[in-house]
């Protein structure tokens, strides 16, 4: 049996690279050509002086022409954290996104059915399920295999803890329009219900949460037990809400009451900081493999 050459490895590691960064077969084959046709292509010997020359005309140019609205749209759209939040969209699973908006939405639904005014937003089903799910997919970011992802994600010109902050925002972002957009929903249904004591009832605590569960899924480099402990303190904390007067889960915090805020804002900051911090320690310290 003959074995394959190395251009041949390098053919269809490239083909593979495109087929998965690509959206179709026929893009993926068209770059391929493109690389081969690079690779292929003799470039001149580049000119310092010529290259000068070639910028400052293109500088002069840009200077003396007034950028239409269209051309500010562009550079808008080509502003490198946008970019960068655009690339660790496509990192991101769609299942974990996809799944946590249909949690949510039926979470809204049952909200709407059952609202009743006399039990304040703190104890809306909309408010109780936005941070487990937040939570959940915040712990989903981090694991074994992403750990040993970063191993290879070290090596590009952006930080490891850039990379880990835009994957958040992605994650965070999202749940928080899908939030707002249920909160929106109840709104227009339940007229009596204002918007902004409703999204301040589940802000913050989804915002501690999710930092909670990704520090934890860090900590473990199990996303396991960030779900699972985040879970069991925010459970504990609604009974203490819920079951009131009487029992010992009364003397447990408020956790959406606005004197709550302040802390839970806080204490996100510094489970944020803290896990970006032993993730990225942990990619710059990964023994490079071969």
């Amino acid at each position: 049996m003959v074995s394959p050459q190395p251009q041949d490895d390098q053919e269809c590691r490239l083909a593979a690279l495109l087929a998965e960064d690509t959206a179709s077969p026929e893009e993926a084959r068209e770059l391929g050509e493109t690389v081969r046709w690079l690779r292929r292509w003799p470039a001149p010997p580049s000119d310092p002086a010529r290259r000068a020359q070639l910028i400052a005309a293109l500088a002069a140019a840009q200077s003396t022409r007034r950028p239409a609205l269209r051309d500010r749209l562009t550079r808008a759209g080509e502003w490198w954290p946008w970019l960068l939040l655009q690339a660790q969209a496509r990192v991101v699973r769609r299942e974990v996104l996809w799944a946590s908006a249909l949690v949510l939405g039926v979470g809204a639904l049952v909200t709407a059915a059952v609202y009743d005014p006399a039990g304040g937003p703190g104890r809306l089903p909309l408010v109780l399920l936005a941070p487990l799910v937040a939570a959940a997919g915040m712990a989903l970011l981090y694991s074994d295999q992403v750990e040993q992802a970063l191993e290879l994600e070290r090596s590009t010109p952006v930080p490891l803890v850039v990379l880990l902050l835009a994957r958040l925002m992605v994650v965070f972002v999202f749940n928080c329009g899908a939030v707002l957009a249920g909160s929106l929903l109840l709104v227009v249904l339940h007229p009596g219900l204002a918007l902004w004591p409703l999204v301040l009832a589940w802000l913050a605590p989804m915002a501690f949460l999710s930092s909670l569960a990704f520090f934890l899924s860090v900590v473990s480099r199990d996303p396991l037990v960030g779900i699972v402990v985040s879970a069991l303190l925010w459970v504990l904390l609604s009974l203490g809400r819920i079951i009131g007067v009487g029992t010992m889960l009364a003397a447990l915090p408020e956790i959406t009451a606005a004197n709550a805020q302040p802390w839970l804002w806080a204490a996100a900051l510094l489970c944020g900081l803290l896990g970006l911090g032993v993730a990225a320690g942990r990619g710059q310290r990964a023994p490079a493999r071969v």
